[in-house]
């Protein structure tokens, strides 16, 4: 497997080109007792950044000082033009004000001026509604994104963790509207968390979305760095304070189920080392299943992809039986590609 990150796919109906492995930066900082102290942040970035990485991806920064943007933009000095900067607004950030979260219009607005200063930077490539709050008007969301995008302050627009239905309306809307439509997705999946493959991912690659799933790796349990021993957990909240592993027990991952997915996973693995690459999560391109016959889009983190390893080859392809894009073809049949389809 090659270590090089710049293979770019399209995100999505844009043009925007993105690395094949979108780098997580909410965990730079260590705020809450666990992430990357500044140091070893600059060194996890610029690892990135010399193998041709250019996507740089944030949570919504809930930090008590919003570390990992600030870090970011620190790191990012003199290299702006070059990266592709995602972040997102959603989550309240004052307590007892109840307008400093949600998705209404005031709430984006001010999100994205706090983000703009934490980055030092005058504009955002791709800005995320985080999650759905269920009172904002679907209009009002998609004008005020549009808003953004005419003002210069974004480039593109996403949603994270949003019903397909919604979604579906808030794409529609755009394109009717002339609005700027949303070209990426963000869902939860992994080889422990897969419902959205019956409505969430077909939908987006009916809609043009790049699909950009987050905990690939389901919180570490996939990579095997958790036993049956760590069940003992005690519960919790999935909150970001406290420990990586309270917060995949608190999430789900970190169960016996999750746990029995990781022992085939490394069953798989041993069985095929020469040609697999177990844990590699990657941003395939949101393309037509067409180009992804070749299996250039088995990554985790992909765009309208399956979870699995970089380049990693199906088995099933060397004994003569249908691969896994062959079987997905099967279950949502490919359409007529357009422009936005095509992979470089």
């Amino acid at each position: 497997m090659t270590r090089s990150l710049d293979t770019y796919r399209m995100l999505g109906r844009s043009g925007l080109r993105v690395s094949p492995l979108a780098l997580g930066t909410l965990t730079f900082g260590a705020d809450w007792g666990w992430g990357s102290e500044p140091n070893e942040a600059r060194q996890i970035f610029d690892a990135y950044l010399d193998r041709g990485g250019n996507f740089h991806r944030h949570g919504q920064p809930v930090q008590p000082t919003a570390t990992s943007e600030r870090l970011v933009g620190e790191f990012a000095n003199g290299l702006r033009d070059r990266l592709v900067i995602a972040t997102k607004y959603t989550l309240s950030t004052r307590p007892g004000d109840p307008n400093s979260g949600g998705n209404h219009r005031k709430s984006m607005v001010q999100a994205v001026e706090a983000s703009l200063r934490r980055l030092n930077t005058d504009y955002i490539d791709l800005y995320y509604l985080h999650a759905w709050d269920g009172t904002t008007p679907v209009d009002e969301v998609m004008r005020a994104m549009d808003d953004l995008v005419r003002a210069g302050k974004v480039l593109y627009v996403a949603v994270s963790d949003v019903p397909a239905w919604q979604v579906a309306r808030m794409q529609t809307m755009a394109d009717l509207r002339g609005w700027s439509p949303l070209v990426a997705l963000q869902i939860e999946y992994s080889l422990i968390e897969r419902t959205v493959e019956r409505d969430l991912i077909p939908m987006a690659a009916e809609l043009g979305m790049g699909v950009i799933p987050w905990s690939p790796l389901a919180s570490g349990v996939l990579v095997g760095k958790y036993t049956r021993d760590d069940l003992d957990h005690g519960g919790g909240s999935a909150e970001a304070i406290g420990t990586r592993k309270s917060i995949a027990a608190a999430n789900g991952a970190l169960s016996e189920r999750g746990l029995d997915i990781a022992d085939v996973v490394k069953k798989v693995a041993a069985e095929h080392r020469d040609y697999a690459v177990p844990g590699c999560a990657g941003l395939d391109d949101a393309q037509p299943r067409r180009h992804r016959a070749d299996h250039r889009g088995a990554h985790a983190r992909s765009a309208r992809g399956q979870p699995g390893g970089a380049r990693a080859a199906d088995p099933r392809r060397r004994a003569g039986q249908p691969g896994r894009s062959q079987r997905y073809q099967a279950r949502f049949p490919a359409r007529v590609p357009g422009p936005a389809d095509d992979p470089q």
